[in-house]
């Protein structure tokens, strides 16, 4: 792992530990039944896992938490502020599976790694992946200052293939639509026709990715 890599990672970590500890001072006060901002955030993450990021309500927060709604407000001050905790938390969970994936790898192998780590977390958090990927529709300022976190990690295993900067933006976004694209028709049911496996057809995307990257990177074309 590159020391730009490592400080990423290690800055992930420490934000994840922040969203999931509640350092902020509000968080840290019980109002109600041992009730805090941090647990008020974590069942806003199991409700929007279980319900949909964008079909829940206060209401069903605050029964989740076996508390009134107007209780909520002294941890929170509305709806919008909880997605916009829940979304934070869904950028800094992405990105820290994908950095801990490529720990210690370079090049080709880093790519493979972080294919996978970005598909097994779409697949094991789809209301989460969901509400990444909807943050262009969203309109908040704290997500769109973290936007960053999405390209990242995508950007960080570039580094190994003396792309310039905007030759690494170009490949991350192929990369991506590659793996989005998979994903969505995976999980809309549009690979029932056939029965060779789905790892494989993933695996064979990514090294024709990776086939294209490295004839780029030998040739200059």
């Amino acid at each position: 792992m590159t020391a730009a890599l490592l400080f990423t990672f290690i800055q992930v970590s420490i934000w994840n530990h922040l969203l999931r500890t509640c350092i902020a001072e509000r968080g840290t006060h019980m109002y109600h039944k041992g009730i805090t901002r941090e647990i008020v955030i974590q069942a806003a993450v199991r409700l929007a896992e279980e319900r949909g990021w964008n079909s829940f309500s206060m209401n069903q927060l605050a029964e989740s938490l076996g508390i009134k709604t107007a209780s909520l407000y002294r941890h929170v001050s509305g709806l919008d502020d909880v997605i916009s905790e829940v979304g934070m938390y869904a950028l800094s969970s992405q990105m820290e599976a994908q950095l801990k994936a490529v720990e210690g790898l370079h090049g080709a192998d880093a790519v493979r790694a972080l294919a996978h780590a970005y598909r097994q977390y779409a697949l094991e958090h789809p209301e989460l992946y969901q509400i990444i990927l909807s943050m262009h529709r969203i309109s908040n300022k704290k997500m769109e200052s973290h936007s960053y976190m999405i390209p990242e990690p995508m950007m960080r295993v570039l580094d190994d293939f003396g792309l310039s900067e905007t030759e690494k933006r170009h490949w991350q976004r192929i990369l991506r639509c590659f793996m989005h694209g998979f994903i969505e028709q995976e999980e809309a049911g549009y690979f029932v026709y056939y029965p060779e496996n789905r790892e494989e057809t993933y695996r064979l995307g990514i090294e024709c990715f990776l086939d294209g990257l490295l004839h780029r990177k030998n040739t200059g074309n």
